[in-house]
């Protein structure tokens, strides 16, 4: 690589991790914030009545969270609106059975004594939030070296950082070329404008 690009290891290196450091600096709120304009009370329904028409059980479900979760930030500016739909309904993402339930965040049931119906739930929204594994498969099939996990370690390598980054980086790219989830759930993204205001 050093004769390709005529830069020694070390400056590559040292170049990789600031050009890390300034996508990191000037674009972790796209995925630390909702205040975004595709993020906004319209969008939101129309995310749920996609995820409903593929075959979920919740109508007000607009996405789902896995592994981490995610901080939610209270949106500065329309509260109300943003957590509700039209009608008054709460809006809701949707975890696996670690998270706890809330208004906002539902889970599968896992009573002890699960009925038919409550299995024929968990199953149903099981279906549609494998969606959600998919963007991890996005994000480490595109960024490779973000699946080494012997070389991403907590100190020597700002793991953290370098998966937000890819995250954002990936999202670019579904900005333009569209992906797995948007094409199954028929939501077109926005383009890079609108995600990069």
């Amino acid at each position: 690589m050093a004769l390709r690009v005529g830069r020694n290891p070390t400056e590559q290196c040292l170049i990789f991790n600031h050009v890390i450091d300034f996508v990191y600096r000037t674009h972790q709120h796209r995925l630390n914030s909702w205040n975004q304009p595709f993020l906004n009370p319209r969008a939101l329904e129309h995310y749920a009545q996609s995820i409903h028409s593929r075959g979920a059980p919740l109508e007000n479900c607009f996405g789902f969270v896995d592994d981490n979760l995610c901080k939610i930030a209270r949106p500065k500016n329309n509260q109300r609106e943003v957590y509700r739909a039209n009608d008054g309904t709460p809006l809701c993402l949707y975890g696996d059975p670690a998270y706890p339930l809330g208004i906002h965040l539902q889970a599968p049931f896992r009573n002890v004594h699960i009925t038919p119906q409550m299995a024929r739930f968990n199953e149903s929204m099981s279906e549609v939030r494998v969606a959600v594994e998919w963007m991890f498969g996005c994000v480490s099939n595109y960024y490779k070296f973000i699946d080494f996990r012997k070389q991403l370690q907590t100190g020597p390598s700002p793991a953290g950082k370098l998966y937000l980054v890819c995250g954002i980086l990936q999202n670019a790219h579904t900005c333009l070329y569209g992906n797995i989830v948007s094409d199954y759930f028929g939501v077109d993204p926005p383009n890079l404008v609108t995600y990069f205001w």
